[in-house]
């Protein structure tokens, strides 16, 4: 992970925290959830990090990422990795970052909806973990692909993808048993 003192806020192995209507940036990391459970992060704008908004790592889960703006930063919007599940990101806007949102092969069960992706750069969307629902997501005009597959048991559905550079939705070999509705 990125060191803990370069990020904006840290939330280590804490439950409950709210971090709600704030402005954060020029950050390593805006907000890295660390083994963190059942936060809300609602309504910030982060920008101008060096990596990503939000960082979910080290089992944190449940919890809710919600109406914020994720913009002109050089990672993505919202990363998860390391057995963070069951995670809600919900009603956000990301753009001009290299990626939207990242989801690992060892997270699983997210849930990404009604999220606004335009002028990215890369995967806008990259799944490569199991049981993550994608649903009423717009994903307009970005330089890459909108949505990029690599997991299994994964739901697309009711989503507007277009105007993609690099593609609407692309899922790979390494992927089986997902549904695009």
């Amino acid at each position: 992970g990125i060191e803990k003192e370069w990020c904006a806020i840290v939330i280590w192995e804490a439950a409950n925290v709210q971090i709600v209507d704030n402005d954060i940036f020029s950050a390593a990391v805006g907000v890295h959830l660390w083994g963190a459970n059942n936060c809300v992060i609602e309504g910030n704008r982060m920008y101008n990090s060096q990596y990503e908004s939000v960082l979910a790592e080290d089992g944190s889960m449940f919890n809710n990422i919600t109406r914020n703006m994720f913009y002109s930063n050089s990672g993505s919007g919202v990363y998860l990795h390391d057995d963070s599940n069951y995670n809600s990101i919900i009603q956000n806007e990301i753009y001009d970052c290299p990626r939207g949102i990242i989801v690992k092969d060892d997270s699983v069960n997210n849930c990404i909806e009604d999220n606004y992706i335009h002028n990215c750069l890369h995967e806008e969307v990259k799944i490569e973990s199991q049981g993550n629902q994608l649903v009423s997501n717009h994903i307009i005009n970005n330089t890459g692909r909108g949505v990029r597959i690599e997991g299994s048991f994964n739901i697309l559905a009711d989503s507007l993808i277009k105007e993609n550079q690099g593609g609407g939705i692309y899922i790979t070999t390494m992927a089986s048993n997902n549904s695009v509705c």
